[in-house]
């Protein structure tokens, strides 16, 4: 396993996360994969070298805790990332969003504590400058306190990024969608990303697992070619990255994904991802079952290119 340093936070994470979220979503609340399984998953990820966990839900959190006392407990070189999800779904409240801030950290708390890093969901909304500043006045008052060392957020747009990137430099990681299909977040994103010392953590490397649905044949490009290696190798070429987050819950989803750090993308895999980004987009523009895969696509990109003035130390 190779390892990358987590923006400014200095923290060493494996290139290789581990998802939070399970194959096929939830099931009335409970999790398919049942707990001692999925602590045998993890105990293999560790010996795998994986030390990046994300949890997004308070369930999720909840499941990677009871699998790490099934363990003897979280290892102190692993790092765990909890969420506030709570915070896109509120995202008309302004006054009083700290306290609701405090209580999410509050109730991660009860899975891990100190809480590794903290983040606020912000997917699919408007940035606001006053709430944001109020948010980040919880997190400060978290981590004077010791409940919180790092702090960082998702979204699935763009623009929003970019504002709360330039206008925030407490943040020390960004959780946004990046894969083959999503090239121009590198151009557009990636230079603030190096300049603001934020690291990038990539989810949604399958394309929301749409690239498991294009009917592709990775044998046709070479002996040995996998779709899942070959797309977190395109995405760990890249400066501003520090993991990917696939979601793992078979043994052999883990060792297939492990084996993807620490080796270059080779160009028949280049070939493989260049024809899978083909048959994606046409997917996505006439299958209307896609209709997730295109929203956040169209979302994260915006109906316009991004503003000349959102540009490397113009925040300044």
């Amino acid at each position: 396993m190779e390892y990358r340093r987590l923006g400014k936070s200095g923290l060493q994470v494996s290139e290789l996360g581990f998802g939070g979220h399970q194959t096929g979503g939830y099931r009335k609340g409970k999790f398919e994969v049942p707990l001692q399984e999925r602590a045998r998953i993890i105990e293999r990820s560790l010996e795998l070298g994986v030390t990046y966990f994300d949890t997004t839900t308070g369930l999720e959190a909840a499941s990677l805790s009871s699998a790490f006392s099934l363990l003897g407990g979280k290892p102190d070189h692993v790092t765990v990332a909890c969420m506030y999800t709570d915070y896109k779904l509120n995202h008309e409240i302004v006054e009083g969003i700290e306290d609701k801030v405090r209580q999410s950290i509050d109730d991660n708390l009860r899975h891990f504590d100190p809480i590794d890093v903290f983040n606020l969901c912000g997917n699919g909304f408007r940035y606001c400058r006053e709430r944001t500043v109020r948010a980040l006045d919880a997190l400060q008052e978290a981590r004077a306190r010791g409940k919180v060392r790092h702090f960082g957020f998702s979204t699935h747009v763009m623009q929003y990024a970019l504002e709360m990137i330039g206008h925030h430099p407490e943040f020390a990681l960004l959780m946004l969608p990046f894969n083959r299909v999503l090239p121009r977040i590198a151009d557009k994103l990636f230079p603030l990303l190096l300049e603001r010392d934020v690291a990038l953590v990539g989810m949604k490397v399958f394309g929301a697992r749409g690239f498991f649905d294009l009917g592709i044949d990775p044998g046709a490009y070479g002996p040995g070619l996998s779709v899942p290696v070959a797309a977190i190798r395109w995405v760990l070429q890249h400066e501003a990255v520090a993991c990917t987050i696939p979601a793992m819950n078979s043994m052999a989803e883990l060792e297939e994904n492990a084996s993807a750090p620490g080796t270059p993308l080779g160009a028949r895999e280049a070939a493989l991802l260049d024809d899978l980004c083909t048959a994606f987009e046409a997917r996505v523009r006439t299958d209307p079952k896609w209709y997730f895969h295109r929203d956040w696509t169209r979302r994260l990109y915006g109906e316009d290119e991004v503003p000349a003035e959102f540009v490397p130390g113009s925040f300044d």
